[in-house]
C-alpha cells in the first residue's frame, strides 16, 4: 500500500496517527520539493515495515538527491533505462511508472523489482488479471484508477499492491485540514486490503 504526500505536508500531524499509519507499507512524496521532511517523518514512523521514498525521480542527479536526503526507494512516473540501472547497480528499489504489457516487461528486464502502472489503463483490475496471468514474473502496482472500494479488486486480481492518492487523500479534505476524514478513508481501504489476505505469486 502507498501513501503521497504532498510537498507542504505537516509530518508532525502524523504523530497522533502513527498506529494507523504503520499499516501502509510504504509511503512516499511526490516531489523532491518534500525531502526535508524525510528526517522527521522517519524519526515519527518507528516501524521497520514502513518506508519513505521519493516520487518524480527523472534521472539519475534525482535519484543521487533523493537518497541523500533519507530516502528508502524511489518512483518514477515514466521508464527511465538509465535511472533503473543506476537503482539496480546501487541495490536501490525503483518503482518507474509503465503504461503497457511491453514497457512492465521491459522496467522488470532493467531490474525494477516492481512495476507502477500509471497512468489507469482501460479495463482497470481485468487488464491486471490478463497481463499478471500472461507475464507472471512482473510485481504490478496498478495507481490510477484505484480508490478505497476498488483496491482489493486489483488485489484479488493479480496486482501486488496498489497506490492511491485523490481517493485517500481529497483535496478538499486538505484544504480543511479534515484528518478525521483522511483517517476514516484510510481505515476503509485498509480493510478492504486485508480481507483479500496475503499477496500470493502465481
Amino acid at each position: 500500500m502507498w501513501r503521497r504526500l504532498r510537498p507542504d505536508f505537516d509530518p508532525t500531524r502524523m504523530h497522533s496517527h502513527a498506529t494507523l499509519i504503520a499499516n501502509f507499507n510504504r509511503i512516499f512524496s511526490p516531489h523532491l520539493s518534500g525531502v526535508e521532511l524525510y528526517p522527521t517523518l522517519l524519526r515519527l514512523l518507528p516501524f521497520t515495515h514502513t518506508q519513505v521514498g521519493c516520487g518524480t525521480v527523472m534521472d539519475i542527479h534525482d535519484a543521487k538527491a533523493a537518497m541523500d536526503a533519507g530516502a528508502e526507494f524511489l518512483v518514477a512516473p515514466v521508464l527511465v533505462p538509465e535511472v533503473i540501472t543506476w537503482c539496480a547497480i546501487h541495490n536501490i528499489v525503483i518503482i518507474p511508472g509503465c503504461q503497457t504489457p511491453t514497457e512492465a516487461y521491459n522496467a522488470f528486464k532493467a531490474g525494477a523489482p516492481i512495476q507502477k502502472i500509471f497512468p489507469g489503463v482501460a479495463g482497470g483490475h481485468m487488464w491486471v488479471k490478463a497481463v499478471s496471468a500472461a507475464l507472471p514474473m512482473l510485481t504490478l502496482n496498478p495507481t490510477s484508477g484505484v480508490d478505497l472500494d476498488n483496491a482489493g479488486d486489483f488485489l484479488k486480481n493479480g496486482a501486488a499492491s496498489v497506490g492511491l492518492v485523490a481517493p485517500l487523500f481529497p483535496p478538499d479534505a486538505i484544504a480543511g485540514q479534515r484528518w478525521d476524514m483522511i483517517e476514516a478513508n484510510a481505515r476503509k481501504v485498509i480493510s478492504n486490503v486485508e480481507a483479500v489476505g496475503p499477496y500470493k505469486r502465481k
